[in-house]
């Protein structure tokens, strides 16, 4: 799975080198991803984890707007939690939206999600709204005490 997922990356860094749209779909999971770990002083999550926590909530979101079935984040939640056990989160709403308006991928104060619309398709949103992200924090909250 791993030698898989490494082919699959190059394939995609290598037809979109300057990081254009085709690029960002790496990037799902890492926007509140990089939140949990900015939060924590990169102390609490390896980068796997807060990634894998901001994918539940990428999936969360999509759902909340229709973008995929609520199955499909099922689906996304089930797998990604089968893994093993993921550090708790305790980050706050209102922390979170303001480390994601300093994250590195956030252009000129539009944030963006890669949101799934089903297996291998995502689609990059950039005006979630502040409401949508709360919700699903709250989710990752009661999901990391579970």
């Amino acid at each position: 799975m791993i030698a898989e997922s490494v082919r699959l990356k190059a394939q995609v860094v290598s037809t979109d080198e300057k990081e254009g749209d085709l690029r960002r779909v790496l990037n799902f999971g890492h926007t509140l991803g990089h939140a949990f770990e900015a939060a924590t002083g990169y102390k609490t999550f390896l980068h796997g984890e807060a990634v894998a926590w901001g994918m539940i909530a990428a999936a969360n979101i999509a759902a909340q707007f229709g973008i995929c079935d609520k199955q499909l984040y099922d689906r996304i939640r089930t797998a990604t939690l089968a893994w093993g056990a993921l550090p708790s989160v305790t980050l706050q709403s209102g922390r979170a939206l303001q480390l994601l308006q300093s994250d590195k991928k956030t252009e000129r104060g539009n944030v963006h999600f890669v949101l799934p619309e089903q297996i291998g398709k995502v689609e990059i949103v950039n005006n979630v709204p502040e409401h949508a992200i709360t919700s699903a924090l709250a989710e990752i909250r009661r999901l990391s005490r579970a």
